[in-house]
């Protein structure tokens, strides 16, 4: 069964965190696709923020490939609801979960976590304030057209620390 996994969240909101959980549970059984990864390999800073079709073109052939051979944990963020089902038909996976972080609601626990990351010297986007803020509208818009409007092969998870929740929701369909 071809799987992939997808966060939706805001920069801050805990998807590499997760990610990193999840991996490190399945042995490091998925394929990751990171736009931040394609940025700094590609185009050389994970602060690229120009070419965003580009990094998602790319994104979405490293996906299709990757899906051939083992399940996928793909690292999104900024998405609307209309583009995410559009790329999830498009990617052809047998089923999609789709992770929703809930700490994308606390805009300003995710500018404290992308700040201390920076503090920190984290390899990652120096995300200004103001995009955060803007994502936090554009996330609960996508989980209301999520809730509204998916197919049986696309399972939704709310996801707020319940770690458990998402590892069974996965091992339902590793093969």
């Amino acid at each position: 069964m071809k799987l992939l996994v997808t966060t939706i969240g805001a920069p801050g909101s805990g998807k590499n965190r997760l990610l990193n959980k999840i991996q490190s549970y399945f042995q490091n059984a998925f394929t990751v696709v990171e736009p931040d990864d394609i940025r700094r390999t590609v185009f050389g800073s994970v602060n690229e923020q120009s070419q965003g079709d580009k990094v998602f073109e790319i994104a979405e052939q490293r996906i299709k490939s990757a899906l051939e051979n083992s399940p996928v944990f793909f690292n999104a963020t900024n998405v609307s609801w209309g583009r995410l089902k559009e790329s999830l038909i498009e990617y052809g996976a047998d089923q999609n979960v789709l992770i929703f972080m809930q700490d994308s609601l606390y805009p300003e626990l995710c500018k404290e976590r992308i700040k201390k990351d920076l503090d920190n010297k984290v390899d990652r986007s120096n995300v200004p304030d103001d995009v955060v803020d803007r994502f936090h509208t554009r996330f609960i818009q996508c989980q209301k057209d999520a809730l509204n409007d998916h197919s049986d092969n696309i399972k939704l998870i709310f996801y707020q620390d319940n770690f458990a929740q998402v590892i069974r929701v996965i091992e339902e369909y590793i093969d």
